[in-house]
């Protein structure tokens, strides 16, 4: 076991490494094993509230196509490759809670003295996924509706043959 500080520690042994505190890579980290973040069990958590206006919020924002710029690169991130995401201004509207300072900004402030900078936004994409469950069950309901209503006129619409059938055989 080794000590950074009081609280934060890095212990490894022949089991694994654990880490206390923030763990910052400017490279990939790579797992083969799962990787289990937060929690979910409901016993840890209060005041449930179903997302309201999910799909609206899903529609509101964009996915993109990107590439990392001259400042990506100057904060040390040397990805040459084309990128997905989202941009996290967008996100900020709609679910401020999917958006985060990112621990880049504490890098571009101490280690490439950018306090210019101000917070550099990232998102936590896995809580993203609570959003869309919740647009796709919206959705859902909506092409319920929708089927019912073209069932309805699809009766409407063989009666109506059935009348004029009648009609022209008189």
């Amino acid at each position: 076991k080794f000590y950074i500080t009081a609280t934060e520690r890095f212990q490894v042994n022949t089991t694994g490494a654990t880490v206390s505190g923030d763990l910052h890579s400017t490279g990939d980290i790579t797992a083969i094993g799962a990787i289990t973040p937060y929690y979910s069990d409901e016993r840890l958590k209060k005041d449930f509230k179903v997302i309201p206006n999910a799909l609206n919020k899903i529609k509101s924002i964009s996915g993109y196509t990107y590439y990392s710029n001259e400042l990506a690169e100057e904060l040390d991130i040397h990805n040459t490759d084309k990128q997905v995401g989202f941009k996290a201004q967008e996100l900020i509207e709609v679910m401020p809670e999917l958006v985060k300072v990112s621990p880049l900004t504490k890098y571009a402030k101490e280690e490439k003295g950018r306090e210019d900078l101000g917070d550099i936004l990232t998102l936590d994409y896995i809580k993203l996924t609570p959003l869309l469950v919740e647009a796709i069950k919206e959705q859902d309901k909506r092409i319920d509706i929708l089927q019912d209503k073209l069932a309805n006129k699809n009766i409407e619409y063989n009666d109506l043959l059935r009348r004029i059938e009648k009609l022209e055989n008189k």
